[in-house]
């Protein structure tokens, strides 16, 4: 073929009708009909310079796709996906006619990629015949951007989610799964859950964190049935540890973070209605199961166990001692083998107005170490007896 010689006129003619008529019979599919193939039927005459059809049985081509109609960059070619190369192929030809379908994959050409026309505005057709490289490029028009109606303004679908933006799609059960993390931004409802648009219940497969800035408080607030048994909040657990119970499962942990304050209380419990009194504000009960300890202080940077209203405590010590004390310090212990003050002479055994009625010892001794520790003040004769 003599390129001075032969005029090469292509009649390029983009054969449109199938792949719209594969678009709008997929738009009428069920979601899950297949998608259009990345294919474009292309065809065109071979004329030499008297515009007569070349005889010839075949031409050497090559296609590529070009984002310019002059330089611009090679996103596709007949033998390569990402046109690093551009490789000749043999067409045949019929009177100078030919047709190819572009991205068939089949016919010996390169996958043709969706994001080509989701990711490009204007897409070009570069044709070289024989070497010579036909001028002007034809720009890709209309029907073959109908690629990009398997995406949805250039956002591919998908049923499993993503790590990127994607269009969801629900499953064949009308599930709708969405991966990656939701803002307030991505709900109607400022600053809270509406769980009417939820759903009644949420499924977590992972671990999962609500985190709140300063000043940010996670409120909960239900209005329960009248005379109805029921609770405001109802937290299941469900241990699972196979291990004789080597692991520590709890189904409530409340966590200080570490920070330059301290708080006030990890848990309070407020009745706020001045009207009506709360039964109990901690009520431990067990329906079947045993509960070995109904409250345990387990670590020695518990200063005081328990501090009552008017700054009485009890406190465990160190040494297995049980300190009873009023006003913030200790008055009485409380040992495995005797109840003492906490200081020397420093606590009486009932007062001249709160007395004992009687003091019984079974085997044991009365001591004193003092003549007059000893008052007995009774009216009758026989108010101090020792028998035995």
């Amino acid at each position: 073929m003599n390129r001075k010689d032969v005029k090469m006129k292509i009649l390029a003619i983009v054969a449109i009708a199938a792949v719209i008529l594969m678009l709008f019979v997929q738009a009428l599919l069920p979601a899950f009909a297949a998608s259009a193939p990345n294919i474009i039927s292309y065809q065109g005459r071979v004329l030499n310079s008297a515009s007569v059809p070349l005889t010839a049985s075949s031409a050497s081509m090559i296609f590529r796709l070009y984002t310019a109609s002059s330089g611009g960059t090679c996103l596709w070619s007949n033998s390569s996906a990402s046109c690093a190369t551009a490789t000749a192929m043999t067409v045949t030809l019929t009177d100078g006619l030919f047709s190819v379908n572009l991205g068939d994959t089949s016919a010996s050409f390169a996958a043709m990629g969706d994001s080509i026309f989701a990711d490009n505005a204007t897409v070009y057709l570069d044709v070289t015949i024989g070497g010579e490289a036909l001028t002007p490029r034809r720009q890709v028009v209309a029907s073959p951007y109908a690629l990009n109606a398997e995406n949805l303004d250039g956002y591919d679908s998908s049923q499993v989610g993503g790590s990127s933006a994607f269009v969801p799609v629900t499953d064949s059960s009308g599930n709708l799964l969405l991966t990656g993390t939701m803002t307030a931004s991505d709900y109607a409802c400022t600053d809270c859950l509406d769980f009417a648009e939820l759903g009644d219940s949420l499924t977590l497969d992972a671990a999962t964190s609500i985190t709140g800035t300063a000043g940010r408080v996670f409120s909960w607030s239900r209005t329960l049935t009248n005379a109805t048994a029921e609770n405001a909040m109802s937290l299941s657990v469900t241990a699972s540890d196979t291990t004789s119970a080597t692991s520590l499962q709890y189904g409530l942990q409340l966590t200080n973070t570490a920070s330059t304050e301290g708080l006030d209380a990890l848990l309070q419990l407020n009745n706020a209605d001045t009207d009506d009194s709360i039964a109990a504000a901690i009520d431990i009960t067990s329906a079947a199961g045993t509960i070995l300890r109904g409250i345990d202080f387990n670590d020695t940077d518990i200063i005081t166990d328990i501090e009552l209203q008017n700054d009485e405590t009890i406190d465990n010590n160190t040494d297995g001692t049980i300190a009873f004390g009023v006003s913030g310090s200790a008055e009485l212990n409380l040992t495995t083998s005797a109840i003492l003050p906490a200081t020397d002479s420093g606590l009486d055994l009932g007062t001249s107005l709160s007395q004992f009625a009687d003091l019984y010892l079974d085997g044991g001794q009365f001591f004193t170490d003092n003549a007059f520790d000893i008052d007995v003040d009774d009216n009758t004769a026989s108010a101090f007896t020792v028998s035995e």
